[in-house]
C-alpha cells in the first residue's frame, strides 16, 4: 500500500527490533487519545537513523463500531469563536454507526465532498477564518481525496495511506528523520497469517483451529478470560465472531458438533480448513482478541504494547495458553513461550501535545495541527527535548484518575472529583511540557 521500499523497510526493522502498539484503533488521527498514542510511540524514533528505527509500527484494533468515541469515521477539529467547541468531519453519516470498521467500505469523491460542505457551513458561521478554510479545502485535496488515498478498495486500506501522510504532514516542520507512522489491522493480519500458514494441523495454531482435542481443552482453561469467552455470564465468543453478509453487528460464536454457529441468527461455519477460508475469503470471520494476540503475540512473537487492561488480560491468556500447550504435549512451542513479555504498557491519554489559548491547554488532534499550527510557530524540538525531563511516576501519577475511574469498584466520591488536569497541574506537567504552539487571542 506505501511502496515496495517501505515494504523492505518494514521486513528488515521487524528482524532486529519486533515492537509493535495494539493500544489504538483503527481510526483516523482526529482523537486527542490516538494521535497522542501514536506520538509518544514515535518519540524514540525521531531524528534516528538506524534502520530499526523507520517506521513506527501500529496494528490497530478493528472491531470498534463507528459510534465508538475513537472516532472511527471521521476527523476532529477544535475551534474558539465564543467558547471552545468541537467539530466533526465525517466520512460517514449515521446509518454506519453500528457498523464495525473492519470490512467497511472505501469512502470516495462524494463523502469528500459532504466533509468540504462542513467546512464551507463553519465557515458560514463564523467559527473558522478564510484562511483556515482554505486550509481545509487543500488538506482535502492533498491527502483525503488524493488518488493514492481514493484507490485503496477498503476504509482500513485507506486509514494506513491517509496516516501514513497525515503524520509526515504534521511532522514538517520537524527537519530531523520522521519515521514513517504505520497503521495495520491487528484482526486483518490474523486473518491472513491463518489463511496463509495454518488451514491444517502441522502448526499448533492449526490444531487450536481444527482439532477436537484441543477445541475441549481450549474451552476449558480460556473460559472466563477477558478475550476469550465466558459461559457465566454469556459473554464472548469461541475463537471467531461472525459477520455474515448484510450484517451491521458481530455475532458471538460457540462450538457445536465441529461446526461454529451463531448465538445471534441462524449462520453456521463448518471448523475445518475448507469451511474456515470460505469464510475468510468471504469476510464473514473476525479473529476474538484472544486469538489476536495468540497469532501475533504467542506464536510470532511480536513485542505488543497496550493499555493497563491489555498487559493484565494478554498476561491471563498467556498463562492459559501455556497450560494448553503443557497439557497438550507441545514442549517446543511452550518454550518458546519462556521470554515473551506481555506487560508491556503504552500510555494513550494525551500527555504532551497540547495548543494553548488564553492560557487554556486544549488537547491536539491531527486536523488542529495542520489547521491552526502555523509552520513558523510549531516547535517541535522544543517539546520533544521536553518529554525527556518526565519521569514515568508522573506520567502514571496523571493518570491515576482515569485508572481511578475505570477500574475500582467501590469509588470514594471526595476522590472522584479529582481530575488529570489537577494532578498536572499539581506536578507542573505544564510548566514541563510546552504547548505545541499558542493561538493569538484573534485566532
Amino acid at each position: 500500500m506505501l511502496g515496495t521500499k517501505i515494504a523492505a523497510s518494514v521486513k528488515r526493522q521487524l528482524k532486529g527490533n519486533d515492537s509493535v502498539s495494539t493500544i489504538q484503533h483503527s481510526v483516523p488521527l482526529g482523537h486527542p487519545y490516538v494521535l497522542a498514542a501514536s506520538f509518544q510511540n514515535a518519540l524514540p524514533y525521531l531524528g534516528a537513523n538506524h534502520p530499526n528505527l523507520q517506521n513506527v509500527l501500529i496494528m490497530a484494533n478493528s472491531l470498534a463500531s463507528f459510534n465508538n468515541y475513537s472516532l472511527p469515521k471521521g476527523d476532529y477539529l477544535h475551534t474558539f469563536e465564543v467558547e471552545l467547541e468541537g467539530h466533526q468531519f465525517n466520512f460517514f453519516g449515521q446509518t454506519s454507526d453500528a457498523a464495525s470498521t473492519i470490512f467497511h467500505e472505501a469512502f470516495g469523491e462524494t463523502e469528500i465532498a459532504e466533509m468540504q460542505k462542513r467546512a464551507m457551513q463553519l465557515r458560514q458561521s463564523g467559527k473558522i477564518t478564510k484562511e483556515q478554510l482554505e486550509k481545509i479545502t487543500e488538506l482535502l485535496d492533498e491527502v483525503y481525496a488524493s488518488p493514492h488515498t481514493l484507490s485503496q478498495s477498503t476504509y482500513l486500506d485507506q486509514l494506513t495511506v491517509l496516516s501514513f501522510y497525515l503524520f509526515k504532514k504534521m511532522m514538517k516542520p520537524y527537519k530531523k528523520n520522521v519515521p514513517n507512522l504505520i497503521f495495520i489491522s491487528q484482526e486483518l493480519i490474523t486473518l491472513r497469517l491463518l489463511r496463509e500458514y495454518h488451514m491444517s494441523h502441522e502448526t499448533v495454531l492449526g490444531k487450536l483451529l481444527f482439532d477436537p482435542e484441543f477445541h475441549k481443552v481450549f474451552l476449558e482453561h480460556f473460559d472466563g478470560l477477558n478475550g476469550g469467552f465466558n459461559s457465566e455470564k454469556d459473554t464472548g465468543t469461541f475463537l471467531f465472531w461472525a459477520l455474515p453478509k448484510g450484517a451491521k453487528y458481530r455475532e458471538r460464536l460457540t462450538l457445536n458438533n465441529g461446526f461454529l454457529e451463531s448465538l445471534e441468527s441462524t449462520y453456521r461455519v463448518e471448523l475445518s480448513p475448507e469451511g474456515i477460508k470460505h469464510a475468510i475469503d468471504n469476510n464473514e470471520l473476525i479473529p476474538s482478541t484472544g486469538l489476536v494476540f495468540m497469532v501475533l503475540s504467542f506464536y510470532y512473537g511480536l513485542f505488543v504494547g497496550g493499555g493497563l487492561a491489555q498487559v493484565k488480560n494478554v498476561g491471563s491468556l498467556k498463562d492459559a495458553y501455556i497450560t494448553m500447550l503443557e497439557q497438550m504435549q507441545e514442549q517446543e512451542e511452550q518454550s518458546a513461550l519462556s521470554d515473551l513479555i506481555t506487560n508491556n504498557m503504552l500510555v494513550s491519554r494525551p500527555l504532551v501535545l497540547f495548543m494553548e489559548k488564553d492560557g487554556l491547554r486544549v488537547p491536539l488532534t491531527g486536523m488542529d495541527i495542520l489547521i491552526h499550527g502555523k509552520e513558523a510557530s510549531i516547535d517541535w524540538e522544543k517539546v520533544i527535548e521536553a518529554t525527556k525531563n518526565v519521569t514515568v511516576a508522573d506520567i502514571l501519577k496523571r493518570l491515576y484518575p482515569f485508572y481511578y475511574l475505570q477500574f475500582v469498584k467501590e469509588k470514594d466520591e471526595e476522590l472522584l472529583k479529582i481530575t488529570e488536569r489537577d494532578v498536572e497541574d499539581y506536578l507542573g506537567l505544564p510548566n514541563t511540557l510546552p504547548a505545541l504552539f499558542t493561538l493569538s487571542k484573534d485566532s
